[in-house]
């Protein structure tokens, strides 16, 4: 974020409402930002935000990147006030819009089939877990270093790591199930032989039917890492069927 104008004043005010009745004063650790404890947004307007004694930043950071028009798209506001102005929250059945957002994403990307929609990245990488381990009977999912991927114990670890926990599990934070993290196996980004050596490991370690699934963030890989890392998939596959 780049400050265009800065105010002596400090507010603060709204900021000690916010601290007294929600848990660090802000409803996500990650908007909590050290030097900014007590920004307050009042208006967000294209690149910029504006805080309340008038000062006005240029977004660099854009919400983790969901608000890709900017702030306020007068075309994108327009849509959504028209759409709630006739379809409310439905707890049965599904949506004229819902299908075509879904029939828009089967089109657009050629490895999608199907589309479940959820309100959160956290729900989505539970979901794909829960249901790939249902399919599939298998235990163990592989991430990797440095990649988020939501908030639950399987996957809430290794993101920023201090260099002496890079290599070994490192939760995001205590209150995690052990049972539930030692699933998990980490390995580092961009690595396709990594990967090959953890799933032979686990599948030597433990029975057939816990080998492992990967999950890895939409983020720049090397040439051949997504494809060498299917392939090891396949050939841990392909190596515990065939001994027992």
């Amino acid at each position: 974020m780049a400050v265009t104008a800065k105010s002596d004043t400090a507010s603060g005010g709204l900021a000690a409402r916010a601290a007294a009745v929600i848990p660090g004063g802000v409803n996500s650790g990650q908007r909590r930002v050290p030097g900014l404890e007590d920004l307050v947004i009042a208006a967000t307007s294209g690149s910029t935000f504006t805080d309340g004694e008038g000062n006005t930043y240029t977004d660099y950071h854009a919400a983790f990147g969901p608000p890709l028009l900017g702030h306020n798209d007068p075309d994108v506001d327009a849509a959504v006030a028209a759409t709630a102005r006739t379809t409310g929250l439905m707890g049965l059945g599904v949506t004229e819009i819902e299908v075509e957002l879904a029939e828009r994403i089967v089109d657009l990307v050629p490895s999608v089939e199907q589309v479940l929609l959820t309100e959160t990245g956290s729900e989505a990488t539970f979901h794909a877990i829960r249901v790939a381990r249902a399919a599939t009977g298998r235990r163990h999912i592989v991430k990797f270093q440095g990649c988020y991927h939501g908030w639950h114990d399987a996957v809430a670890m290794n993101v920023i790591s201090l260099p002496e926990n890079i290599g070994r599990r490192d939760p995001i934070s205590q209150g995690g199930i052990p049972e539930v993290t030692e699933a998990t196996i980490v390995c580092r980004f961009n690595d396709a032989d990594e990967v090959e050596h953890a799933l032979v490991d686990t599948t030597l370690q433990r029975s057939s039917s816990n080998r492992s699934h990967t999950i890895s963030a939409p983020c720049s890989r090397s040439p051949g890492f997504s494809s060498g890392c299917a392939s090891s998939v396949t050939r841990t596959a392909q190596s515990s069927s065939s001994t027992r």
